[in-house]
């Protein structure tokens, strides 16, 4: 009996999935690259931050756009709700992050120096937030939780 004759791979769709992997993108850059880099000028992180976020915003009003003809599914065989509530709730998110950068980038401007983490953790947190709001079981929604 050969088991890998009737392995069926689960069918991805990547682009229902990519406002999430720009959030995730977003943040291993700003962790990577900033970490790898000398201290980039004040106000980057905050503009990396924002237009990830931004990124992944545009991405999931497309996806809006565009199940106003289609129906409503789930994503990595039934884990994620691909739904307009979760959408709208992602475009939510994704503009409090956008906001909260830029304002704490202004704050940062006043005192001590700018550093990457706050960003990182900005856009971690949505990340956990999107799935969360989109989970369709109990296990991705603990997994959003923790993120």
């Amino acid at each position: 009996m050969d088991v890998t004759a009737d392995f069926m791979p689960p069918t991805i769709e990547w682009y229902a999935l990519s406002p999430y992997i720009a959030l995730l993108a977003g943040a291993l850059v700003l962790l990577l690259v900033g970490s790898l880099t000398p201290r980039w000028p004040r106000g980057w992180y905050a503009i990396v931050a924002a237009t990830t976020a931004g990124s992944a915003a545009v991405l999931a009003s497309l996806q809006f756009a565009a199940l106003e003809t289609e129906a409503a599914r789930t994503l990595v065989k039934g884990t994620i709700a691909h739904d307009r509530f979760g959408l709208v709730a992602i475009i939510a998110v994704c503009f409090i992050v956008v906001m909260s950068a830029m304002t704490t980038s202004d704050a940062a401007s006043q005192g001590a120096a700018d550093t990457l983490e706050p960003y990182a953790l900005m856009l971690t947190a949505a990340l956990g937030a999107a799935v969360m709001v989109s989970a369709n079981d109990l296990l991705a929604a603990f997994l959003g939780i923790e993120i």
